[in-house]
This record gives C-alpha cells, structure tokens and sequence, in this order.
C-alpha cells in the first residue's frame, strides 16, 4: 500500500554566517508575505480574514524574532552552520486521478 506521505529535502548544506542568516530569514519573511497576501485577499473577496493565515503569521513573527535573536548572538561568529530543512507534504483528499 502507497504511503500517502511524501518526504523532499528542501536545504541541507554547510554555510557561513551570513549566508544561513540570508537563507532562513528569506524563506520565514517568505511565508510572512504569503499569509499577508492570502489574508488581504480573503478580505477582500470574502470580507472578512482569514483566520488560518491570521493566526500563521502569529507563529511565523514569534519564529522570525526567535531566528533574529540566534543570529544576533552568534554574530562575529566564524562557526560553519549546517542546516537540515525537509517538508513533508501529505495527500488527504480521495482524487483517485492522482498517482503517486
């Protein structure tokens, strides 16, 4: 039987300081806009927010100021940072179109 999870490497490497402090920042700012634009424009379509992105961008602030803080304490730091960042996406649905 097909396993309905499905697991892809999304970064794995060594990296300097400055460049781990760029990759992960990008990506959590990434998300932050995603769930702006979807609340924006659920209110706009639907007239009112959206309660999922609402309370992502919650999490996703409270991450970003959490990554600031480690960033900010290993500043000056010449340590090699080895980051491991995998998604993990799941099918729920009954789409017996798909084929996995």
């Amino acid at each position: 039987m097909p396993t309905n999870t499905h697991s892809f490497s999304l970064i794995e490497g060594d990296f300097n300081f400055e460049e781990a402090k760029e990759i992960v920042l990008h990506l959590v700012d990434y998300k932050i806009r995603f769930h702006n634009v979807k609340n924006f424009n659920d209110e706009l379509r639907f007239g009112k927010a959206d309660e999922r992105s609402i309370e992502r961008l919650k999490q996703l602030k409270k991450t970003k100021e959490a990554l600031k803080k480690f960033f900010e304490e290993m500043e000056g730091s010449d340590n090699t940072l080895k980051i491991h960042s995998s998604i993990d996406i799941e099918v729920v649905g009954n789409d017996k179109k798909i084929k996995i």
